[in-house]
């Protein structure tokens, strides 16, 4: 797996510098996919996706979201939601103007709830979505003493980062896949009492915005997800305004579905969805 086949560097307004990570065709090219990460991750995780796609005609790319993987800034922390917005929107137009295919985004969790919010508040417009494991809701009620702590902290010291408590575990059975992947150094498990707060306000607004999501979906979620929710994701598919959408809650897989030992099942779907949709 390889976690990039060419790196650009991608300059914000307030002076970080992002990484955008490139997986090419072998031969020509018939559309473009944009992979947006998770909390935490970076978008070398995906390589193993991107790889198979490239092999199929789809040039990948993958924004390394600021404070995560080879981009600068803070680990764990933003200071303010609408910057990650603006690098997301900064990151596809870069792409999008560099070509005239169809566009295509694979989003995961964090950058899922990202993506919805991306393509409903902004001028930003693609030719399907697809979203895995979006972070609307969590399934767990954090515990009320690190509640407190974390609004204290948002009061004194916002920037603070704390660990996660999240592990492998809860992302894929198959810890063994996990371990393989590039680039391991680059991951961490901070968050701060800020960027808590700011996506669990991303949430709400993801959730409040289904009737105004009108891209092709194909939202894919496993029923045994400890991180975010699928009852959330089932809700939000329900309302969306989008005429093209699919749903797939898979039995037992957790946050990752993409990295799980059923992922060949995932994977093939995500592959005839794009494949159907990219001659649409």
């Amino acid at each position: 797996m390889k976690p990039f086949d060419q790196l650009a560097p991608l300059h914000t307004a307030d002076g970080l510098l992002l990484q955008v990570r490139t997986w090419k065709v072998v031969e020509t090219s018939r559309a473009v996919i944009l992979f947006v990460h998770g909390m935490g991750e970076h978008g070398g995780r995906y390589g193993h996706i991107a790889e198979r796609l490239a092999g199929l005609g789809f040039t990948c790319h993958a924004l390394d979201l600021r404070g995560h993987g080879r981009s600068s800034g803070p680990r764990g922390d933003v200071d303010g939601y609408p910057l990650l917005l603006d690098d997301l929107e900064h990151y596809c137009r870069a792409i999008m103007e560099q070509t005239d295919q169809p566009t295509f985004f694979y989003a995961h969790s964090m950058g899922g709830q990202l993506l919805i919010n991306l393509l409903t508040q902004r001028q930003v417009t693609a030719r399907g979505a697809i979203i895995s494991s979006p972070w609307l809701e969590l399934t767990f009620r954090p515990h009320p003493v690190k509640v407190m702590l974390s609004n204290l902290l948002l009061r004194v010291w916002p920037s603070f980062t704390l660990e996660s408590g999240t592990g492998p575990e809860m992302m894929s059975s198959d810890v063994d896949h996990l371990r393989s992947m590039p680039e391991l150094e680059l991951t961490h498990k901070r968050m701060s009492a800020r960027m808590f707060h700011e996506l669990l306000a991303g949430a709400a607004m993801a959730r409040a915005a289904a009737a105004k999501f009108t891209t092709p979906l194909l939202l894919l979620h496993g029923d045994a997800d400890p991180i975010t929710s699928h009852q959330a994701s089932r809700a939000f598919f329900e309302a969306a305004a989008s005429t093209d959408k699919t749903l797939r809650i898979y039995p037992g897989l957790r946050h990752e579905p993409h990295n799980e030992p059923g992922r060949e099942t995932v994977l093939n779907e995500v592959q005839q969805w794009l494949l159907q949709r990219v001659t649409g």
